[in-house]
């Protein structure tokens, strides 16, 4: 027996060509997938047997130095081998009764063994990396989810309480605003139309007169026909705009604070601020697009 490993031995080291994961030697007429193909790292394999490490290791090395393996097989260099027959032949046919023999069927065995194990091995190892990467993404879908649902929370609550300020707006424009917070006018009168020339008050912001004056204009539109005949109801009120101010009655309180003049408000103290009770939630006074 120690005889013939020796002899082994001897071919693979004559020869110099043989699969370091197989221990076969490269033939010169063999099938695309026994050819002899080298790595970048300049080892010998054939290529079923090298396409296997990539195919099996999540990150493939080469079995000889541990250098990385090209991701795509056709990253494999083709080796062209020439022998001299006459040394090839009689190499070749020692190399045949060699691996005949049983010492060789049992290296071939324990090899396949090894394979089977790195194969085992690697598997396992993708499967915890895969297992880890799913307890990853729950984690990340958990929290998405969990931030999905406190915005819609939050967007529902918003709602909430914009209905809540709109219908609380449309009370004060009844209530608070009441006859202080319109325009004091002065009056004539013209073809059954009373005009009126509104004189502006310092403490009200330029956005909620122009609101204002919108309303007035929606009424002027539903109550005189296209004969200018007024219908049933109050007579038409005509506004003129002008730049006069009027402030003989002092500025509505508990209005929201887009509803003042912002270089009036910075002329109050601090007790005149107080005494205004001002709310200091922002509302936008506008229309809706068709209104305009």
């Amino acid at each position: 027996m120690p005889n013939e490993d020796l002899s082994a031995n001897t071919t693979s080291a004559e020869l110099h060509l043989y699969c370091s994961i197989c221990l076969s030697i490269f033939l010169v007429d063999t099938p695309d997938e026994a050819e002899a193909v080298a790595t970048p790292c300049g080892h010998v394999y054939h290529r079923d047997c090298i396409e296997r490490v990539m195919d099996v290791q999540p990150q493939p090395q080469c079995p000889v130095c541990a250098e990385a393996l090209p991701v795509e097989s056709g990253d494999l260099l083709k080796l062209f081998i020439v022998f001299e027959e006459a040394n090839y032949d009689k190499t070749l046919q020692d190399a045949v009764r060699s691996a005949t023999s049983f010492d060789n069927h049992a290296l071939d065995a324990a090899a396949a063994e090894a394979e089977c194990q790195d194969k085992i091995q690697a598997l396992r190892s993708e499967q915890e990396y895969n297992k880890t990467l799913l307890v990853a993404l729950e984690t990340e879908w958990s929290a998405i989810e969990k931030i999905n649902a406190t915005a819609k929370a939050r967007m529902k609550a918003l709602e909430t309480e914009l209905a809540q300020a709109e219908n609380k707006l449309r009370e004060l424009d009844g209530e608070l605003l009441g006859v202080d917070g319109m325009s004091s006018d002065e009056s004539s009168v013209e073809d059954d139309i009373t005009y009126y020339s509104v004189l502006r008050k310092k403490w009200r912001h330029g956005n909620l007169t122009t609101w204002l004056r919108v309303f007035d204009a929606m009424y002027r539109r539903l109550r005189v026909s296209k004969t200018n005949r007024k219908g049933r109801g109050a007579s038409v009120h005509w506004r003129q705009v002008t730049t006069r101010y009027n402030d003989t009655r002092g500025p509505v309180h508990c209005l929201p604070k887009s509803a003042y003049d912002p270089e009036w408000l910075n002329g109050l103290n601090d007790m005149e601020r107080e005494d205004l009770a001002m709310s200091e939630a922002q509302y936008a006074f506008t229309h809706a697009p068709e209104v305009m």
